[in-house]
């Protein structure tokens, strides 16, 4: 994927939505257990990638986040928007990681399950230009 330290948009193919602009991973042990606890917040454009991790829970938490349980593929599996803390969710075939992002930006991303999502190192100005382009070619009208 990425290596630690750096960061990458993470965009949802189907809608051509930004997710959030800034993935950080988190792929040991330690990282995976802390989690955003230690955090008082998480700005709306960030998101914490858990990578592997099958289920979360929000113990210690001080505030409510979106979760995206995702497959091996970066496909959406299972949704559970505005998560408060102090909650543990389900375990559900297939996840082989979890996104965690700010509360609201599953709703914004207009994010659903079977949405494949994909990392982007494009910088933003770039990126949503390289995405309108992309939409004005859907929205192209079928030659006759």
């Amino acid at each position: 994927m990425f290596e630690q330290g750096t960061t990458k948009a993470l965009l949802n193919l189907d809608t051509g939505e930004i997710v959030v602009r800034r993935v950080y991973l988190a792929d040991t042990f330690r990282r995976r257990l802390l989690g955003l606890i230690p955090r008082s917040r998480i700005d709306e454009d960030e998101g914490l990638l858990l990578v592997p991790c099958k289920g979360v829970h929000t113990f210690f938490m001080r505030f409510p986040i979106d979760i995206v349980y995702l497959d091996r593929y970066m496909s959406v599996v299972a949704l559970f928007p505005d998560t408060r803390p102090w909650r543990v969710l389900p375990q559900v075939p297939g996840v082989a990681q979890v996104l965690e992002t700010a509360a609201g930006t599953v709703s914004k991303s207009k994010t659903k399950i079977g949405n494949k999502l994909t990392f982007s190192s494009l910088p933003p100005a770039r990126l949503l230009y390289a995405l309108n382009i992309r939409a004005d070619k859907r929205n192209t009208p079928a030659e006759a």
